[in-house]
């Protein structure tokens, strides 16, 4: 009986540990803006361009070992090279870190998965620093950065 329960014990950790640990679902875009809506790659371009200096602050608050200069440089080369690629991340996207404008200034989110009522449109570019590919999405909707892993 003893061992009964603390396997029971055991299984009712395990699913509260995957509740609490799973990624919090996101639904909307545009509220809290880092670049502004974005229409197509030129804007795209010119907005990474234009706020750069904010871009480097939210990749180092994203992720401290990278350097954040170069993969913002990185980004800007891949855009203006015409390898920012247009796509549509589905619904279960996994959203690792994002970064955005709030009411507090710069911030950011970490493991969110989208659950929006249609797929989030954007720009997804592809960076390589050292021996590690990053994979960077721009919403069209807010101009955010985030680190994505797709379903």
């Amino acid at each position: 009986m003893r061992r009964a329960l603390e396997v029971l014990v055991f299984l009712v950790s395990l699913l509260a540990a995957d509740y609490l640990f799973a990624a919090t679902p996101l639904t909307q875009l545009g509220r809290a803006s880092l670049m502004g809506p974005i229409e197509d790659e030129q804007e795209l371009y010119e907005k990474v361009c234009e706020f750069r200096p904010d871009l480097v602050k939210v990749v180092k608050m994203m992720d401290p070992s990278l350097d954040a200069s170069e993969a913002v440089r990185l980004t800007e080369v891949e855009i203006k090279n015409g390898r920012a690629i247009k796509t549509d991340c589905p619904k279960g996207t996994i959203i690792e870190v994002m970064g955005f404008r709030g009411k507090a200034g710069l911030q950011i989110l970490r493991d969110r998965v989208w659950q929006g009522n249609k797929p989030m449109s954007g720009w997804i570019v592809c960076i390589r620093i050292g021996a590690r590919e990053v994979k960077l999405f721009f919403p069209g909707d807010c101009g955010n950065i985030s680190v994505v892993r797709m379903p």
